[in-house]
């Protein structure tokens, strides 16, 4: 629940061999705390494949410290999920946070859901999802939304989480924090905020965060938001930015999609549900997960404009997922009231302001302190209206984040 009895998880392994079959259920409210350990997240450490585990609400927090002595073998992996596996990991998910503070530990590998994808032919990520922000101080991190370092393959899966490396050795991307030159990203995408290192470094893009030449061919029909991750810089590889209406605006398998119908699953064609042309791709096992989605709409309604401007009125509204607006509390017939959110990093959100109507509607503002240069979201409590083992009663559903406020078109 909300208030977990186990403040502070101790992860599973050694190296856990066995498969684990999570049978789409969620284990919630996931914490470890201060974590000064080789491998962390809910397994330390798997050789076994993991299916079917729902992370929603994790909050890590690791400060692995290993000094000038450490390598590829004593640095630190962190993860939601695994902090380092050797094989598959098929329709899962995290949501929540992670944290690295320590600042002169070197070679660590962080991402959302997985610390490391250890180079092996049978290490594959495929139809899963992380919406886990991912920060970081270490000397040398390779910090990803999805997996820090990708020596396998990656495929048919997203992140959404913001990513923030913030030594300037480190690097970072939306998706990956680095990958083997042999390693692979297939029909994929990312589109959460990318800040210090992530965003600044020349040589990286929104998919791969330490990428050249010799990593060029690792991403096939792979995509990055250049709107909410705030980078448009296309680095050495073959990912392609898009617009946030790029992304949303195809329906099926055409367009940049054309080559998304890839088998995510073994003997699972078509993973893919492409929604009503106002959101990004969800996999098909998302519909009992806690990932609502909505849309930024711009101006004229039945838009969708990637790029919020002061004195244009942005609105959201909810468009997919099993949940709905959670009654108000002390009124049961008026739903939750939408609270309207920025952020300069994609990570810290402070209130806006607040309304209860069916849509939530917000003109950016230049006045002091000014919207320009900030992140937008809109958030609403919801409440399952399936039921279902994935969805745990009232939960908070945020819209966005859409790209950096400007100025002006």
């Amino acid at each position: 629940n909300d208030s977990p009895s186990f403040t502070n998880w101790a992860p599973i392994g050694g190296t856990y061999s066995a498969q684990f079959k999570g049978n789409n259920k969620t284990i919630a409210n996931l914490r470890i705390t201060g974590a000064n350990q080789h491998y962390v997240g809910l397994f330390r450490q798997a050789s076994g494949v993991i299916t079917g585990v729902g992370l929603p609400k994790v909050v890590i927090t690791s400060t692995r410290q290993v000094g000038s002595l450490d390598s590829t073998t004593t640095g630190g992996r962190v993860g939601a999920l695994v902090g380092r596996t050797t094989n598959a990991v098929r329709t899962s998910y995290a949501t929540g946070s992670i944290t690295h503070t320590t600042g002169n530990a070197t070679y660590m590998l962080i991402g959302g859901l997985v610390g490391e994808c250890a180079s092996s032919s049978s290490c594959d990520i495929a139809a899963s999802w992380a919406d886990v922000d991912v920060a970081s101080s270490a000397t040398v991190a390779y910090a990803g939304g999805l997996v820090g370092w990708l020596g396998g393959s990656i495929t048919a899966s997203y992140a959404k989480g913001a990513v923030n490396p913030t030594n300037s050795s480190a690097f970072g991307s939306a998706l990956t924090g680095s990958t083997s030159t042999s390693a692979s990203i297939t029909a994929s995408y990312a589109t959460g905020a990318m800040n210090g290192r992530a965003s600044s470094l020349a040589t990286n893009d929104g998919v791969i965060g330490f990428a050249n030449a010799a990593r060029r061919n690792v991403p096939t029909n792979t995509y990055w938001d250049t709107g909410t991750t705030d980078k448009s810089h296309n680095a050495n590889s073959n990912a392609e930015g898009k617009t946030t209406s790029q992304l949303q605006s195809v329906t099926s398998y055409t367009g940049i999609y054309a080559n998304w119908n890839v088998n995510g699953v073994a003997g699972a064609d078509a993973p893919w549900d492409f929604g009503t042309g106002m959101q990004y791709p969800m996999l098909k096992f998302d519909g009992m997960s806690l990932a609502a989605q909505g849309s930024l709409v711009m101006g004229i309604p039945g838009t969708n404009n990637n790029n919020p401007v002061v004195g244009q009125v942005a609105q959201v509204c909810l468009v997919d997922g099993p949940t709905g607006r959670a009654p108000r509390s002390g009124s049961p017939t008026l739903p939750a009231r939408w609270e309207w959110q920025k952020s300069s990093d994609g990570i810290s959100w402070t209130n806006i302001t607040e309304d209860g109507g069916a849509t939530y509607e917000y003109t950016p503002v230049t006045t002091s302190p000014t919207d320009v240069g900030n992140y937008l979201r809109a958030c609403v409590d919801t409440v399952a209206t399936l039921n279902v083992d994935r969805v745990l009663g009232e939960d908070r559903v945020c819209v966005g984040p859409f790209a950096k406020v400007r100025a002006s078109n």
